[in-house]
């Protein structure tokens, strides 16, 4: 997908505006929420909780 799809290109606009330059990082989802527990990423998105994620360990 170019720019990694319509919600990237959304993001990237949103942080744009305010300064701050973006970088897409792609990972297992237990990595990803691992990283965010850590301070290792920012954010990420699309986030939503399932079940099978209520149980994580951060």
């Amino acid at each position: 997908m170019d720019n990694y799809g319509l919600l990237a290109e959304i993001v990237t606009a949103v942080f744009k505006s305010v300064n701050i330059d973006t970088q897409y990082n792609f990972y297992p989802w237990k990595r990803v929420e691992g990283n965010i527990y850590h301070g290792i990423e920012f954010a990420a998105f699309p986030y939503m909780i399932t079940k099978e994620r209520s149980h994580s360990e951060y």
